[in-house]
C-alpha cells in the first residue's frame, strides 16, 4: 500500500540519517595524525634528538618531506651510524607510525610558526 512504502522509507531514511549523524560523531573525537605522531616522537626519538619542539625544529618543511620521501629511506640512510635507531627504522612498526610521525614533524617545522602542545 501507499501508506506502508511511505513509513518504510521513512524508516530507512532515519535510519541512514542515524548512521551518518555516529561516523560525523566518530570524527569528530578522533585524535589528530600530528598528535599521534608526537607521542611516536616522545617515545623513540627523545633520546637522541632532545624534546619535540627541537626535535621537529631540526629541519624546514620540505626537508622533512625528503626524508620522509620513498618510505622513509633517507632517514634510514642519516641514522645508519646508531644501531638502535636503524633497527626501527627497518621495522614493520616504523611502517605503521611512519605517516603519523611525518605529520608531527612537518606540523612543527622550523619553518613553521605553531609550536608544540604540552604532551
Amino acid at each position: 500500500t501507499p501508506s506502508s512504502k511511505g513509513v518504510s522509507l521513512l524508516k530507512t531514511t532515519l535510519l541512514k540519517s542515524a548512521l551518518l549523524i555516529l561516523v560525523l560523531l566518530s570524527y569528530a573525537h578522533a585524535v589528530p595524525e600530528y598528535k599521534i605522531g608526537q607521542k611516536i616522537y616522545n617515545k623513540t626519538c627523545y633520546s637522541c634528538h632532545g624534546n619535540d619542539t627541537r626535535g621537529a625544529a631540526m629541519f624546514t618543511q620540505e626537508g622533512w618531506s625528503e626524508l620522509f620521501a620513498l618510505d622513509g629511506q633517507k632517514l634510514t640512510v642519516v641514522h645508519s651510524a646508531n644501531i638502535v635507531a636503524n633497527q626501527y627504522f627497518g621495522e614493520r612498526i616504523f611502517q605503521k607510525e611512519r605517516n603519523s610521525l611525518f605529520a608531527f614533524l612537518h606540523k612543527y617545522a622550523s619553518d613553521t610558526p605553531d609550536v608544540p602542545e604540552c604532551d
